[in-house]
């Protein structure tokens, strides 16, 4: 019983030794290895074709490797793996085994490129019942929200050009307003005392019968954004 106890632990520090004095994964496996986890990305092979990359930024501890591509408005979608140089733990789940995967905001844009919503959903039913000419709508601005309340992480220039493309979640239609939740922070809201604010990526899309959009930032309630 004893023998098979001294093989146990035997094996166990042939193990964790061999985890822990292994040699320092080279550029090479480190490049190979985050080209696989990107290739293994569930996107499809046409948007996968669109990105450059791999921009490779090395850390103290690991090496990113970045695919990007840049967006019609200048902006950049951007996707990011991380593969470790070493392991940093004796847990399973560490970074060494598990590249760390991230992307910023910008890439639901690259991801859905025609939107997942219509800039029809925003209108009006009356409007809707015409051709929509695009051209005809233009942005306007309510000069009683005051700038220290509202303070636009995205300009509502750049807002009403995600609504003509349909880079928004429909939420609901009201008798004087749509509300919309956008892919990213929009806007931190105030409070009146200004003593803390809210970051928000939803608003209230009015228009009116002169085709002007005023889009105001709002706080949604979570019970109205889990419709």
């Amino acid at each position: 019983m004893k023998k098979i106890i001294y093989k146990i632990l035997l094996g166990l520090l042939v193990l964790t030794v061999f985890i822990l004095v292994r040699p320092i994964r080279t550029k090479y496996i480190m490049k190979s290895i985050a080209i696989n986890e990107f290739e293994n990305i569930q996107i499809y092979d046409t948007l996968r074709k669109q990105l450059v990359g791999p921009v490779i930024t090395e850390k103290d501890n690991y090496m990113e490797f970045k695919w990007y591509k840049v967006l019609d408005w200048g902006d950049t979608s951007a996707i990011h793996i991380d593969v470790y140089k070493r392991p940093t733990s004796f847990s399973w789940r560490d970074s060494f085994f598990w590249p760390r995967i991230t992307m910023n905001h910008q890439w639901y844009y690259f991801l859905f490129p025609l939107g997942l919503s219509k800039f029809e959903d925003i209108l009006p039913l009356e409007q809707k019942k015409t051709e929509i000419d695009l051209a005809k709508y233009k942005l306007t601005y309510n000069d009683s929200i005051s700038s220290e309340l509202i303070n636009f992480a995205v300009l509502p220039d750049r807002l009403f050009y995600f609504l003509q493309k349909g880079h928004f979640n429909f939420v609901e239609q009201n008798d004087n307003c749509t509300i919309v939740d956008f892919y990213e922070p929009i806007a931190n809201i105030a409070n009146k005392d200004n003593k803390e604010s809210i970051i928000t990526t939803s608003a209230k899309v009015y228009v009116n019968d002169s085709f002007e959009i005023l889009i105001m930032p709002y706080d949604m309630p979570i019970a109205e954004r889990n419709k």
